[in-house]
């Protein structure tokens, strides 16, 4: 047998394998990181999802307003107008209307209206007349029977209405309505020394409602007799007013003729300087047992009658700047000295 040559055995070197168990890791790791970013989106997803939800739930506080009363001053219309003064009496009208002077201290104001004609009975504008008469001591409802009387006797009027009882501003008086060449609407007042009597005649007409009534109306409150105590709360007392106060105040009655206001007129409003008031004697008694701020100071007691107790009181501010403030002041100066002058009339 031949000798077969012998084959070298070549041995294949092994192909070199990551191991099973080197990769198992890899892949479980990089999966623990995917779950791991996914949970984690997920709780911050879920967090702030709650956190709107509180937002949402949680109650909005209420705001709650309160409405504020807007003080509005009081405006006078006859705050800018011209005063007529005589020595016995003094009256206020607009710019725009035509004045007349004749002999007694007569005032006459007249304005006519859109439709007047000349050398006619007026029928269509104001017509104010203003005669003081100097009769001391006279009853002044005796006086008016008489005029009236008089104007019946001489036919030339008829009688509409009156003689009625009529409070304009702090006088109190008589009024009779006549019809004759026109309507005229008759008004008497008596200064407080029985010496003076006023005789205002109104024939004021508006057709066109120009709101001439109106300004007659408010032309004849601004009547006052010069010289005089002021009556108050429809005559049952008196003051003396300064004269230098003249042009500068109007009395105003308010609260159902309880309280009497004296106002220091304003350019452009008026403002109370003082103000006179009443209560029953049994108000006063519930009054004075009250304990807050509505309670009336004791020392502001003027006097008392057998119905009402009287008493003042004064502002404490001064709403002015300027040179109306120091007119204002002045006059505020002047109301210790005026409340000694009170008295029951």
């Amino acid at each position: 047998m031949e000798n077969q040559p012998v084959q070298p055995i070549v041995t294949e070197s092994p192909i070199e394998t990551a191991p099973a168990s080197n990769l198992k890791p890899k892949r479980s790791g990089l999966i623990f990181i995917l779950i791991a970013l996914v949970v984690l989106l997920l709780g911050t997803t879920v967090y702030f999802a709650s956190k709107n939800l509180q937002v949402a739930k949680k109650p909005i506080p209420q705001t709650q307003t309160t409405n504020t009363p807007t003080v509005i001053p009081t405006i006078d219309p006859t705050a800018n107008w011209k005063t007529y003064t005589t020595s016995t009496y003094q009256v206020k009208y607009p710019n725009d209307i035509d004045t007349q002077e004749e002999e007694a201290s007569v005032f006459i104001l007249s304005k006519w209206g859109p439709t007047q004609k000349e050398a006619t009975e007026l029928y269509d504008g104001i017509s104010l007349r203003f005669q003081p008469f100097e009769i001391p001591n006279v009853d002044l409802r005796s006086y008016v029977q008489n005029k009236i009387q008089d104007s019946q006797v001489a036919g030339t009027s008829e009688i509409l209405s009156g003689p009625t009882l009529v409070n304009i501003g702090s006088y109190s008086g008589l009024t009779y309505t006549t019809r004759g060449l026109g309507t005229h609407k008759y008004i008497y007042f008596q200064s407080t020394d029985k010496v003076m009597i006023m005789e205002i005649i109104d024939s004021t007409v508006d057709p066109k409602n120009q709101g001439f009534q109106q300004i007659s109306d408010d032309i004849i409150s601004t009547f006052k007799f010069i010289g005089q105590p002021d009556n108050g709360i429809s005559g049952s007392y008196s003051i003396k007013i300064p004269s230098s106060w003249s042009g500068k105040y109007k009395l105003t009655t308010k609260n159902d003729i309880s309280c009497d206001s004296y106002d220091f007129i304003g350019e452009t409003s008026n403002y109370k300087l003082f103000s006179i008031c009443r209560m029953t004697l049994e108000e006063w008694t519930t009054n004075q047992n009250l304990s807050g701020p509505g309670r009336v100071m004791s020392e502001l007691k003027l006097t008392s009658d057998e119905k009402f107790v009287y008493f003042y009181n004064s502002s404490l501010d001064n709403p002015y700047l300027g040179d109306e403030g120091e007119g204002y002041q002045n006059l505020s100066l002047d109301i210790p000295v005026i409340v000694k002058t009170f008295k029951l009339n």
